[in-house]
């Protein structure tokens, strides 16, 4: 998993909001089971390169982690998951832009760029009605490549908020807990476009 994870990360349940107006980027907050602030991460607006800063306080003191992409934004876009100290790659995520237009898939891959995970819709039919109609809650798997589960991404059924949880099934995941994160904060990000044209 690599070295020196911080407290924030010791737990196995990981919550996300994303603050629903913001002007320009996007905002979201990470909790633990007992609802305490883990992490505050705010994404860059009006850029052609997609910019996470992952912080462990709203006040933003301090930076642990950051996710970017090293191109400009495109349908094959891999984003970098870094360490914002010491520059240190955990690894990068991916959306898999042709098989998501109805049921999405993500990988995930280590920091020498090899595949080492892939998250997917639980459910084929599920996901494929979601693809459809964004109100349908949506329900996620990681998996190592040899099948073994990793973490169960669950969306929170609420019209006004999109939230997810993240639940890791071991204290000693086999992937990084920090790409985990990674991956549920990309996840939020994408879905939240489509979630929030609901609204309006």
């Amino acid at each position: 998993m690599g070295t020196d994870l911080i407290q924030q990360f010791m737990g196995n349940i990981f919550f996300i909001k994303m603050k629903f107006l913001k002007f320009i980027g996007c905002e979201f907050r990470i909790y633990d089971d007992k609802e305490n602030l883990l992490f505050f991460v705010e994404q860059e607006g009006l850029k052609l390169k997609a910019i996470f800063h992952i912080y462990t306080d709203e006040a933003k003191t301090n930076e642990i982690i950051g996710i970017t992409t090293p191109h400009l934004i495109n349908i094959t876009t891999s984003y970098e998951v870094k360490d914002k100290n010491t520059n240190e790659v955990y690894g990068a995520i991916k959306r898999e832009p042709l098989k998501s237009i109805f049921i999405e898939e993500w990988t995930i891959m280590d920091n020498k760029g090899q595949l080492i995970g892939k998250l997917k819709v639980k459910s084929g039919l599920r996901g494929f009605l979601r693809g459809l109609i964004k109100a349908i809650p949506q329900h996620y798997i990681i998996k190592t490549l040899d099948d073994k589960l990793v973490a169960v991404i669950v969306q929170k059924f609420n019209l006004f908020l999109l939230q997810y949880t993240m639940t890791i099934q071991d204290p000693n995941p086999a992937l990084d807990k920090r790409l985990l994160v990674g991956m549920l904060i990309l996840l939020t990000a994408v879905n939240s476009s489509a979630f929030y044209q609901l609204k309006y």
